[in-house]
């Protein structure tokens, strides 16, 4: 029900078709659930007052409660035919997560998103947040990321990827043209999860990639089709190019509108949309970098090797996030120490202890020194793990 009134409002209007039966950029696009509220008791093509206070939770995502600030982007206009999922049921989706934090008897019509959040994160922050926007180690080995999320999602929010990207372009002090250099974010309108919704989302997206790092050949655009039913075997319903942000499907107003070709990419100056990022401990609380000798040579059982831990940029610190048990893969550190504020953490271990490490490549080339450890942070203890890349010598 609550999809339809949605498409009224929107469709057209953000850079789609008004006949499309989705949206292809719902951040242009504004639609106050408050119009479809019952006025004579509940029925089926409008909302209670309770169903109103979930939707406009779900536009808005999740906040805590004593200080209004965002924990995580709230999900899409056009997403609405997947929220059913979530629908009907006491238990949250991903269950786990919350059981690993609270044990087994966790209730979680009792979670609170101002002290309970703070535990979950305290928990898993360090290993599940590790949104650190400095890929300056993948880019220097040559790497090229090419990311799609659907704009229907109803399950990872659109925003979040899109936040991300962003925040790589303003944190490391970037541009888009140099960000798009080396990660290309592709917005697919109107598909679901990873797959399905009404929008065109069976693509290749592994050839753009392959011909990205192989030959140089950055992608501008992906060619992707729609099934009737998202099933294959009953013929193609429609076909539209998907573009690299910020650039979105533009049709050319002549020609069949479900022909990728009678479209172009196209950024209009108005697909940049201002979004409320959460606050940083909702995001990357600890982000840890880990270096190492460049050349780890095992041929002698003397002496010592050392890691070096350290925060990235705006990042909590050591003082605040104490590590313990720090081990290099599975050796265990001699011994250590914590600079004063609490940004560098040293940890020295046994040359015989690393012995039995082999890496998977031959020696002399590239390879991660696993690192991981305790943190003690509010009193309650995290895992967390990180690398350093080094050349064995044996």
């Amino acid at each position: 029900m609550l999809n339809h009134p949605v498409l009224a409002a929107c469709g057209g209007k953000e850079g789609g078709l008004a006949t499309d039966t989705f949206l292809t950029n719902p951040r242009r696009c504004s639609f106050d659930p408050a119009t479809i509220q019952c006025t004579r008791g509940d029925a089926p093509n409008c909302l209670t007052a309770s169903e109103l206070h979930t939707v406009k939770a779900y536009y808005d995502g999740p906040r805590n409660p004593r200080t209004g600030a965002l924990i995580y982007p709230g999900w899409a206009l056009g997403s609405e035919l997947g929220w059913s999922g979530r629908q009907g049921t006491t238990t949250p989706s991903f269950e786990g997560i919350y059981t690993w934090v609270f044990g087994l008897n966790y209730d979680p019509r009792t979670f609170d998103f101002d002290h309970d959040m703070a535990t979950v994160d305290a928990v898993l922050a360090p290993s599940v947040n590790f949104l650190s926007t400095d890929l300056s180690r993948f880019v220097t080995h040559g790497g090229k990321l090419l990311m799609y999320h659907g704009t229907a999602d109803p399950i990872v929010a659109t925003q979040d990827t899109i936040n991300y990207y962003e925040r790589i372009i303003s944190e490391q002090r970037s541009t888009l043209d140099a960000v798009q250099s080396f990660a290309r974010l592709f917005p697919v309108p109107g598909m679901g999860h990873c797959s399905g919704g009404n929008g065109p989302n069976a693509f290749d997206a592994l050839s753009p990639l392959v011909e990205w790092v192989e030959h140089g050949n950055a992608p501008e655009q992906i060619i992707a089709t729609k099934y009737v039913n998202n099933n294959a075997s009953l013929g193609v319903q429609m076909a539209r190019r998907i573009c690299a942000y910020l650039k979105q499907p533009h049709y050319l107003g002549t020609g069949d509108a479900n022909t990728a070709a009678n479209y172009v990419c196209f950024d209009d100056g108005r697909n940049r949309v201002a979004a409320e990022l959460p606050p940083r401990e909702y995001l990357a609380p600890l982000v840890i970098n880990a270096s190492a000798p460049d050349v780890l040579n095992l041929r002698t059982e003397g002496g010592k090797v050392t890691v070096v831990l350290t925060v990235a940029n705006g990042s909590d610190t050591f003082n605040q996030w104490v590590p313990s048990d720090v081990m290099a893969e599975g050796a265990v550190a001699v011994s250590s120490s914590l600079s004063a504020d609490g940004s560098t953490y040293v940890a020295h271990f046994n040359r015989k202890d690393l012995h039995g490490f082999v890496g998977g490549n031959p020696d002399g080339e590239n390879v991660d020194l696993m690192i991981t450890g305790v943190l003690q942070h509010n009193g309650i203890k995290s895992l967390f793990a990180t690398s350093a890349t080094v050349k064995v010598t044996r």
